[in-house]
């Protein structure tokens, strides 16, 4: 599959889907459930006259409409007056990290394991400009799209054989597929280690280190670690999509809160 195709930007406000409002339905229900969320997402569309049903057709369907035929009506769609899409990544971005780490696991389970790729697409869309280069080079065959593949390996003679219902071969292999979710990066490899090491951090079976919800402090055998706090995608309970910076702000503003409530 491939990543959405960003719609042009239009003035767009949350009203339902909003950071407080996810935290007081949490407190309310003891818990936030993805069937809220849908709830919230529900009266957006309504306060805008959209058709909720059509909007969500067009996100379950991500993974299992022909890329180019979605490459290609997407890219129709830039300047759709339809905002279901535009005011769902807007919620991905700012209010997720905030949802994820307040929702019942087993809905975190489904969607990590079920619209892993979906959720990404609809996070980090492609620019109308790149979306009509790479549309081109399907269209000459410079480019193919292989879902599946298996294996790759060099040939001697240059280029690649790639293996996946069948063995074919490309002069260049371009891998554009997410890492799984919670994947260190070498980079922070020295620091997680001696945090593990210290006796100071805990892994989560998903993977990622364990954290207190809101406070954000590493978790050990379920107690929290008076030093250390964790934001953004080290975090077991962060959402699996890039970090950006709106929804790393909206994390900071919430442990922020929290640090100084603590000192006060």
């Amino acid at each position: 599959m491939l990543p959405d195709v960003q719609q042009r930007p239009v003035r767009l406000e949350l009203k339902h889907l909003t950071q407080d409002n996810v935290l007081r339905s949490a407190t309310e229900h003891k818990s936030l459930t993805f069937a809220q969320l849908v709830s919230l997402m529900r009266a957006e569309l309504a306060d805008l006259s959209e058709d909720f049903d059509s909007f969500a057709a067009e996100i379950s369907n991500t993974e299992s409409e022909n890329p180019m035929d979605r490459l290609r009506r997407q890219l129709a769609a830039v300047h759709g007056p339809h905002h279901g899409r535009r005011l769902l990544v807007m919620a991905i971005r700012v209010v997720g990290p905030i949802v994820w780490s307040l929702l019942a696991e087993p809905d975190r389970d489904m969607l990590r394991t079920h619209y892993f790729r979906t959720i990404n697409s609809l996070s980090s869309p492609m620019v109308p400009h790149n979306a009509k280069i790479v549309l081109r080079l399907l269209d000459s065959g410079q480019l193919r799209l292989h879902p599946g593949v298996t294996k790759v390996a060099a040939r001697s003679g240059g280029g690649f054989t790639i293996t996946d219902d069948s063995e074919w071969t490309a002069d260049t292999v371009r891998n554009a597929v997410n890492p799984p979710a919670y994947t260190t990066p070498s980079e922070t490899e020295s620091l997680v280690g001696a945090l593990l090491t210290a006796g100071a951090a805990e892994l989560h079976p998903a993977g990622g280190l364990i954290a207190q919800p809101r406070t954000r402090r590493l978790l050990i055998a379920d107690r929290p670690d008076p030093t250390w706090h964790v934001l953004g995608n080290l975090a077991a309970d962060s959402m699996f999509i890039a970090t950006n910076p709106p929804g790393l702000a909206a994390e900071a503003v919430v442990l922020a809160q929290n640090l100084f409530g603590r000192s006060a």
